[in-house]
């Protein structure tokens, strides 16, 4: 079971049929999450903190509770990196029974010509979201750049990814167009029907010719 989400899991298999050994694993804990998120220098000061008192002051009680009772109950506990450990220590009041270093399977990533063909293709749908979005063709030399992943604005770096841009912005050596992605799922609520249709954004009274998805 990975994340608080999934620990409920746990619980149940220890009451309903516990010689079913259960392994939980967490790449971070809601605490620590939530401590960077909101600009704390979480490993400087890890020590100090009570993750009681820090879930209290951030509304995140049943996370955290959720997510200290599946590590404490799981018959292993693991996590991906030797500083994390100290993190699940600290505020799960649980050692890790082993550290599995963050990776991921590459034999589904394709080789050689599919590789290409699917570089290609995807680029190509990327480009056609944003030709549709700002009724403009691009040229071939248009360089594409892209961020992704949960949407924890400072966790994930998402503000100095946006930070760069401005800097690319401002400098006079950039002599090809760029155009950026932040490929991350937030609280929406479907794409935009003009893209899906293949309507020219200019064609639409929207809120942000920036958006594919309409925001809640």
């Amino acid at each position: 079971f990975h994340e608080w989400m999934t620990g409920t899991g746990i619980l149940y298999l220890k009451d309903r049929l516990p010689q079913v050994g259960t392994v939980f694993t967490t790449h971070a804990t809601a605490v620590g999450r939530s401590l960077a998120g909101n600009n704390r220098p979480l490993y400087k000061n890890l020590t100090s903190y009570n993750g009681e008192e820090v879930a209290r002051e951030f509304n995140i009680i049943s996370k955290q509770s959720a997510e200290k009772l599946a590590a404490q109950q799981a018959d292993a506990f693991t996590t991906v990196s030797e500083i994390t450990a100290k993190e699940c220590s600290q505020f799960l009041q649980k050692d890790v029974t082993r550290v599995t270093p963050n990776g991921f399977e590459d034999t589904f990533v394709p080789s050689g010509s599919q590789f290409d063909d699917m570089r290609t293709s995807g680029r190509k749908k990327l480009l056609d979201v944003a030709e549709s979005m700002f009724n403009q063709q691009f040229g071939d030399d248009v360089f594409l750049v892209a961020t992704s992943g949960r949407y924890e604005f400072r966790n994930k770096g998402i503000d100095l990814f946006i930070d760069s841009l401005g800097a690319l912005n401002r400098s006079d050596k950039i002599n090809r167009p760029i155009i950026a992605y932040l490929l991350i799922p937030a609280n929406h609520y479907g794409p935009r029907k003009d893209l899906k249709s293949d309507k020219s954004a200019s064609d639409m009274a929207f809120g942000s010719k920036y958006l594919t998805h309409n925001l809640h």
